[in-house]
This record gives structure tokens, C-alpha cells and sequence, in this order.
């Protein structure tokens, strides 16, 4: 998850004071898909601020990654903590969207951050 930084000014008693909006939650859908031998599967990641409203607008774009767990029979076995797939969230929609292809039977798990 991206970082903030956060600054905050002064303000007269009674004038509440919010601090920048932080990248706090990952959803990723759909949530399940099943299709043939060779179909290309979809993955839509939206990032969510600390009050899970959409992580948007300038300088907002965040990285996330996608793992294949282990015993998937799609997995690229990318080494070490490498990711399988990456995307970066739009400023504007706050979500990124990532494909592969199912060339083999089976289910797959996939987990991102």
C-alpha cells in the first residue's frame, strides 16, 4: 500500500481538522469466474481510504500485486516473492484491472496487495 505524507495547519477552536486520505483497503473482484480451457480472466483491483470511500484523484495511483498460491495450475512460478501480475490504480477510478490466460484446468488462487 502506498505511503502519505500528512501535514497539517493550524486552525481556529472549533474547525475540525482532516488529515490526507491513506490507501487502506484492497478489494478485488470477481470474487470467483469460471471459464474454459484457454479463456483470459479478468481481475479488477479498487483501493479504498481509511474511511472506504475510493482511493482517487491526484497523485493516488497505487501498485498492486497479484500472487498465484501455490498447487495453481496457472501459476507462472515467478521466483521468490515476485509477483505474478502488477497494475497500477488510475488517479481517477482508483482501481486497475489485470489478465491471464486459463490454459489449464483447475482452480486458481490468487490473493493481491
Amino acid at each position: 500500500m502506498a505511503g502519505a505524507f500528512i501535514t497539517l495547519a493550524l486552525a481556529p477552536v472549533g474547525v475540525p481538522v482532516r488529515g490526507a486520505s491513506v490507501a487502506t483497503y484492497l478489494d478485488v473482484g470477481p470474487e470467483s469466474a469460471s471459464g474454459l480451457s484457454g479463456s483470459t480472466f479478468n481481475l479488477t483491483a479498487t483501493v479504498y481510504d481509511q474511511d472506504g470511500n475510493v482511493f482517487n484523484g491526484p497523485g493516488t495511483s497505487t501498485h498492486v500485486r497479484f500472487y498465484f498460491m501455490a498447487g495453481s495450475p496457472n501459476n507462472p512460478n515467478n521466483p521468490g516473492n515476485s509477483p505474478d501480475l502488477t497494475c497500477d490504480t488510475d488517479e481517477g477510478t482508483g482501481s486497475c484491472t489485470v489478465s491471464y490466460v486459463g490454459d489449464n484446468l483447475g482452480t486458481d488462487l490468487i490473493c493481491a496487495r
